[in-house]
């Protein structure tokens, strides 16, 4: 399995997983980034349509740790969501 499909699969799947539309709408920016780092500030503009207030980067920081838990349960072991320190958040594609 490649990358590249592994995207692809996860981006038809999306919508049958057990995301609340916010973080729905979190992965699909992470998805759109293709591997690289979003900026925490893009996420908060993106899903909360505000700037990046601490209420909202704590906001998008439990979200984001929600999200690791439920791919984790739906046993999406080729998909890892990362943080990446004074940088944002990452979506990876293992082989």
């Amino acid at each position: 399995m490649n990358a590249t499909f592994d995207k692809y699969a996860f981006n038809e799947i999306i919508y049958d997983l057990p995301f609340t539309k916010k973080e729905q709408e979190v992965v699909k920016e992470l998805l759109e980034a293709d591997g690289k780092p979003v900026p925490r500030e893009q996420l908060c503009k993106v899903v909360f349509n505000k700037s990046d207030t601490n209420s909202a980067k704590s906001q998008l920081s439990s979200m984001v740790k929600k999200i690791k838990i439920k791919l984790s349960e739906e046993k999406m072991d080729y998909v890892c969501l990362k943080t990446v320190w004074g940088s944002g958040y990452q979506l990876i594609f293992r082989k």
